[in-house]
């Protein structure tokens, strides 16, 4: 892993399996929060305000629910180390503060959109799922307002096709899109690049780098 992966990938460990940031505000106890994430209070230990963010140990695996935090303008960043097993349709829709969403356990996203923005401005946002294996059926839905970084290096399979072209983006015109993914996927369209990952290097000038597995 070179310094600028470190850089963006790099997680400390704080003590905390859920951090989210912008939220304190209103998700201001256990009870609120875990209304919003469809679980039991009981299950939500250590609750702590930090400042804007909230931080608690979840002890049940859970999926967020749809429209979870739809038109959410302040949370900003939403860190899971291993108890999210799938999210909801929309549950991050319209949240024009949201910078970055990092989610250790989950495997597929598949069916629906999770992330799906409609406002002006363009925005950096990183998406971190390491354990990652499957995306279609526009998972990450996007306007090209967002310079979406995706870190999957286990993804295998992209959209329904070799070049299904629409599983990130709405619109053809993507701006910073920058992607780490699987070496195979290199080889992945009968000996040439997977097919989406041709697209958005040829079409949209994205950055692709094939990595290795690390533990974030």
């Amino acid at each position: 892993m070179n310094l600028y992966q470190r850089q963006i990938f790099g997680t400390k460990k704080s003590g905390f399996n859920t951090e989210i940031g912008g939220v304190s505000a209103t998700l201001n106890t256990a009870s609120a929060l875990a209304s919003v994430l469809g679980i039991s209070a009981s299950n939500i230990l250590d609750f702590a305000i930090d400042g804007s963010n909230v931080k608690c140990n979840i002890t049940v695996n859970y999926v967020i629910p749809a429209s979870a935090f739809e038109d959410n303008t302040v949370i900003s960043f939403y860190k899971d180390s291993g108890k999210v097993t799938n999210i909801g349709d929309s549950a991050f829709r319209t949240c024009s503060s949201l910078y970055y969403l990092e989610f250790a356990l989950i495997t597929s996203i598949t069916g629906v959109y999770f992330l799906r923005n409609e406002f002006t401005g363009l925005h950096d946002l990183t998406v971190i799922c390491p354990k990652l294996t499957s995306l279609s059926n526009n998972g990450l839905y996007l306007h090209n307002r967002y310079k979406l970084t995706l870190y999957a290096p286990l993804l295998t399979t992209i959209g329904s096709s070799t070049a299904d072209n629409f599983v990130f983006y709405r619109s053809e015109f993507i701006s910073g899109l920058r992607l780490y993914v699987k070496p195979s996927l290199a080889t992945s369209n009968s000996g040439g690049e997977e097919g989406d990952i041709a697209y958005y290097r040829n079409t949209c000038n994205a950055q692709i780098s094939y990595v290795a597995n690390f533990t974030v």
